[in-house]
């Protein structure tokens, strides 16, 4: 009731005035109020950015089910997509989960104070890239499954190499993901930042991003052999196959590059 009265020397901003905080042992700090709006707007995006994850996910996985005929939904492949997208699914809710979770609470972030923040928590922030490390090792194995399928026709030697050489690959890719699951499961135990791993969390992206653009190169490639197959016994006709080499280049190699 003391401030009810009372004035004071208007802010040069008021939109980034400093707003007075105390650490637990009462020591002052200041925040202003864009910092609150920043934390604030980035914790929309996130909300917005997993919610669409979340909804796509669903989508997909449905439709997966659904769309792929009864006589393919014994296959290996076919278990492995779905799984991948259940994971996915479940990672995209996990992390949304924690954009309303207590780690986003304004004091604990700014105050550097987590001590409010429960077990559950921490297992829900460690349990996002363990479902990113599963999904994608089921990705990698549909991948691989699939070369062995495309290149049934070609010789042996030939169709071994490729998946030796595809399985190789994928396996580079899984062992970054799995080193910044374990930096990122410990750096969360720890409360201390994952950008002492950045170096190796851009090693994981590079070698996903590569694993998943050799492999559509592997696809790609064979089919556009088939094309030049075809046009030579006259098959000229623009169909499926062509649509699909189409959208490969399109969805694959050129945003790759």
């Amino acid at each position: 009731m003391a401030f009810s009265n009372s004035t004071f020397p208007p802010p040069v901003d008021p939109f980034t005035q400093p707003v007075t905080l105390l650490m637990p042992d009462g020591t002052p700090f200041n925040v202003t109020m864009d910092d609150f709006a920043q934390m604030h707007f980035w914790g929309v995006d996130l909300g917005v950015l997993y919610g669409t994850e979340i909804g796509m996910s669903v989508v997909t996985l449905v439709a997966y089910a659904v769309l792929t005929q009864p006589s393919k939904r014994r296959s290996t492949i076919y278990a492995l997509n779905l799984l991948a997208l259940i994971f996915n699914t479940i990672r995209a809710i996990l992390l949304a989960v924690y954009v309303g979770g207590p780690w986003q609470n304004p004091y604990a972030y700014f105050a550097d104070d987590w001590s409010r923040v429960p077990r559950s928590a921490y297992a829900n922030s460690i349990a996002a890239p363990v479902m990113k490390f599963l999904e994608l090792c089921c990705v990698e194995a549909s991948l691989v499954l699939q070369v062995h399928t495309v290149l049934a026709t070609t010789s042996t030697v030939w169709r071994w190499f490729f998946v030796a050489l595809s399985t190789l690959v994928g396996l580079v890719a899984l062992g970054f993901v799995f080193a910044v699951m374990v930096m990122n499961a410990q750096a969360i135990m720890d409360l201390t930042s994952g950008y002492l791993f950045e170096s190796i969390t851009s090693a994981s992206n590079i070698t996903t991003t590569i694993s998943i653009c050799f492999f559509f190169i592997i696809f790609t490639s064979k089919l556009g052999y088939a094309l030049a197959q075809r046009r030579k016994l006259g098959l000229h006709k623009f169909g499926p196959m062509q649509i699909l080499f189409i959208m490969g280049l399109q969805t694959m190699i050129i945003p790759g590059e």
